[in-house]
């Protein structure tokens, strides 16, 4: 590996700062007008011991985060403008890091259950998401200011290696007993071994050793990318796919740069194709997306849109180009620092991304290319057969211009997007001991055709020591640029690191993409700006945030079985879906390996005349309706058990799965109903992580449980948690879909749900067979203004989407119970409360149903 690797000094790629466009350096000048006039935030052993006295890891992660902020727009002030005030800051803040007693986070960090201490141990450094975050920053930093530090701070750098080495590097390459490198995996593992391979790439000089910790990051970012259902799902949902998928993508795209293409090739894993797909699969209108577990109903608005920008040109994606491109406002920074430092490098320095908007006065037009499929007579065995075509099979996004309408955008009744999460917040999940490599491809990657060079940069290099004549050669894939530090993904691997299936050996370069028709999207207006000028001074949730899965007692193991791939059983030649039913047993998350995701079929009548959906289905695409606010094709994804149905104006998504996910709340087969691309019937999502959150007492955490989901609460009994606690019997058919639910009671009888949607009225059958007494009540969850009456409630959309009415059987009562939001994390989603209906369906008998009506009130 050591020959196909580029040398430290030329493993980045070359930053021309003539690139950085105005607007991002005018709001990174902005935010830090008054950096230099004000002292670093200072980090106290008080507020680190707070996480284990009162379970408060927030004050002291807010802190840290805006310590390490302040340190991106430094460093990339310092290189725009080679000001020596900047640059002598930029020098401070890296030598406060240096001089930091962890770069750990506190809720991470092992040393109170090793050690008993509530501080960190220097001499045992524990290597997490905040350790591997700042080794990334200081390795970019070293790019991209190398020179200047000579000149201004001799030194420094040789302080930059020996701490990286001494807290990330030496750690990550000797202890091998790290949560992250077991399975099942989580977003841990690209997002940690992304940090280290910038680490590794730039900061060793040692030739053998930098093979030595190279392999190892390239067999836990193939593991990573052998986790993945073939569908592309991420079981935390849309707002985790940033630091999950995304992250495994960007380190693959450095891995290409850093070897000239024979390494990192993403277009070798038909599930990466896939999952580029999964943002705008789930999007539902403006900033909205459908969320489960611990995401987001309206992530924040500063994403990485650049970085799905990037794969979705490798992998030649139109829609999810389209998609991503609809927010790149010319007018507004290409990112923010909330994002790191790497990712923001990578947006300011690729042409393409900064050239991606679109006219604010365009209009949503047809994507071209996508007509309705019919159903083959042999659908699934196509879908398994494409499966590992390079090209995929048909691939089920719904076209750009779907609910992107800007004019509702942030109107007054919809609540600020106050907080902003970013990379920090997003990336912890939890793992058990097996550590077995058996996935770990250390073999040659697949040969593939030579993609076009990227147009020549011309950049001027920073760095003494960078070398621009290499910047864009034709042998290193699309994906070229710098990616993130931050979003480098890696994946789990165990103490056997042989290197007999590793990606190691040169691979030619991908396949010509497809030329990209320009695409004329709506931006998302003005709401779209990633800055975070005008953020109070509510808590930061960041991505660093969103990669916390239960590091605790009560966490359960989601993709233990990552490693089958059932082949798909072949479709009846009609569009019905003849699988075999899911068992109360079976998996249903990722044991359906075979399976793409593909839109659900559009149904003539609300009937389910559906049959039993198998663990190998792949219900093939069959409608595909023109572009407009709320209106798009159905998509199903296997793995996850989540379907999502578009009308008109209204949209209804339906998630069966099971209660072990990651990040999980418990919520088998709940519903959301969006009118106008806003959610009315809503998942809440959830609140600041505090110790609770990922330890015994999590579903105690209100918005875990069921009761706050639009789930049943069956014979005064909630959901429970755990892998065995799932959806059964789910099929899926000619009107939407339908499950058992009972088995995530843990209890005997039956409760079945059915759920559809037809000419934008959603239909929601509840029928029970039961035994023994008690309360049973159905939950559903409102976000906007709310009245109920006999039989109906009528609730005012946010952002003035409109209004819906609720209705059922009159004779049935229905209590209303009011959640105040003090919370931002929820507050900057849903305003100042939620509110719930609780229909208690006691009265209809231990055998009865219930049908609840959701349409539009025009």
């Amino acid at each position: 590996m050591a020959d196909l690797l580029l040398p430290p000094a030329q493993s980045l790629p070359v930053l021309d700062v003539a690139l950085f466009d105005a607007p991002t350096i005018r709001g990174l000048t902005e935010r830090a007008a008054d950096d230099r006039a004000r002292p670093w935030p200072t980090l106290l052993a008080s507020g680190y011991a707070r996480y284990f006295r009162d379970g408060d890891r927030d004050a002291y992660e807010q802190l840290l985060w805006e310590r390490t902020d302040r340190l991106t727009r430094t460093a990339v002030l310092a290189a725009a403008t080679r000001d020596p005030a900047w640059i002598d800051a930029a020098a401070d803040g890296v030598l406060l890091f240096c001089e930091q007693s962890t770069w750990c986070w506190p809720a991470h960090d092992d040393s109170h259950a090793r050690h008993g201490s509530v501080l960190p141990t220097v001499t045992s450094p524990y290597l997490d998401l905040g350790a591997g975050e700042v080794a990334m920053q200081l390795a970019w930093i070293d790019h991209l200011l190398g020179p200047l530090f000579d000149t201004a701070m001799p030194g420094l750098r040789a302080r930059i290696r020996y701490e990286v080495d001494r807290r990330v590097l030496t750690p990550f390459e000797t202890r091998r007993d790290w949560h992250w490198l077991a399975e099942p995996l989580s977003n841990w593992s690209p997002w940690i071994h992304g940090n280290v391979l910038v680490a590794a790439l730039r900061l060793v000089d040692d030739t053998a050793r930098r093979d030595r910790l190279v392999r190892l990051i390239a067999d836990g970012l193939d593991r990573y990318a052998a986790s993945l259902p073939p569908d592309g799902a991420i079981d935390e949902g849309y707002s985790y796919w940033w630091n999950g998928a995304c992250r495994l993508l960007e380190a693959y795209d450095l891995l290409a740069y850093a070897s000239n293409g024979a390494l990192g090739d993403a277009t070798a894993w038909p599930a990466l194709r896939e999952t580029v797909a999964f943002p705008h699969r789930l999007h539902l209108g403006g900033n909205w997306y459908v969320n489960h577990a611990d995401g987001w109903a309206r992530p924040p608005l500063s994403q990485p849109w650049h970085a799905l920008h990037r794969a979705a040109r490798l992998f030649g994606d139109r829609e999810a180009e389209a998609h991503a491109a609809a927010h790149r406002n010319p007018s507004a920074p290409v990112l923010d620092e909330s994002q790191g430092l790497g990712r923001l490098l990578t947006a300011l320095t690729d042409p393409a991304w900064q050239a991606a908007a679109h006219p604010p006065t365009a209009s949503p037009a047809p994507t071209p290319g996508l007509t309705p499929t019919p159903i083959p007579a042999d659908a699934d065995a196509d879908a398994d057969a494409d499966a590992d075509a390079p090209n995929a099979p048909d691939l089920v996004e719904f076209p750009q211009g779907v609910s992107t309408n800007s004019t509702r955008s942030r109107q007054t009744p919809t609540p600020a997007l106050t907080s902003n999460p970013n990379p920090r917040d997003l990336g912890e999940s939890a793992f058990g001991t097996d550590t077995s490599s058996t996935r770990s491809r250390l073999t040659p990657t697949p040969a593939a055709a030579p993609a076009p060079p990227p147009p020549d940069l011309a950049e001027q290099p920073l760095a003494a020591d960078t070398n621009p004549t290499r910047s864009r050669q034709s042998s290193t894939p699309t994906l070229t640029s710098n990616p993130n530090p931050r979003d480098l993904g890696e994946s789990a691997f165990g103490t056997d690191t042989s290197s007999t299936r590793s990606r190691l050996t040169p691979t030619p370069a991908a396949a010509p993409a497809p030329s990209t028709p320009d695409l004329a999207e709506q931006p998302l207006g003005a709401n779209t700006n990633p800055t975070r000028s005008q953020r109070p001074p509510a808590p930061t949730p960041s991505l660093r945030d969103l990669g916390e899965n239960a590091l605790g007692t009560d966490t359960n193991p989601t993709r233990s079985q990552q490693s089958a791939q059932p082949t798909a059983a072949p479709a009846p030649a009609t569009p019905d879906l003849a699988e075999q039913p899911l068992g109360a047993d079976a998996n249903p998350t990722r044991s359906q390996q075979s399976a793409q995701p593909t839109a659900a079929p559009a149904p003539a009548t609300p009937d389910l005349a559906e049959q039993p959906l198998g663990a190998n289905a792949n219900p093939t695409r069959s409608r595909e309706s023109a572009v407009g606010r709320g209106v798009g094709v159905d998509v199903w994804f296997p793995s996850t058990q989540v379907l999502v149905r578009r009308g008109g104006r209204v949209a209804l998504a339906v998630k069966g799965g099971h209660n072990g996910e990651n990040h999980n709340h418990n919520d088998v087969g709940s519903v959301i109903v969006a009118l106008g691309g806003v959610p009315v019937v809503v998942d809440p999502g959830r609140p600041t992580y505090t110790r609770e959150t990922f330890g015994a007492d999590r579903y105690s955490i209100w918005t875990m449980r069921s009761s706050w989901h639009n789930t049943p609460t069956i014979l005064g009994l909630e959901q429970l948690d755990g892998r065995e606690y799932a959806a059964a019997d789910v099929r899926v058919g000619d009107g939407g879909i339908s499950l058992e639910l009972s088995h995530a009671y843990g209890m005997g009888g039956s409760w079945r749900r059915t759920a559809s949607l037809d000419h934008d009225v959603v239909l929601v059958r509840d029928e029970w067979e039961l035994g023994g007494g008690g309360t049973s009540l159905i939950h559903y969850v409102l976000a906007g203004s709310v009245s109920v009456g006999d039989g109906f409630a009528e609730v005012v959309a946010l952002e003035s989407a409109g209004r819906l009415i609720l209705s059922w059987e009159p004779a049935v009562t229905c209590a209303v119970t009011v959640r105040e939001l003090d919370d931002p994390m929820l507050g900057d989603v849903w305003g100042e409360r939620l509110t719930r209906l609780d229909i208690d369906v006691t009265g209809l008998g231990p055998s009865g149903s219930l049908e609840l009506t959701v349409k539009e009130q025009r």
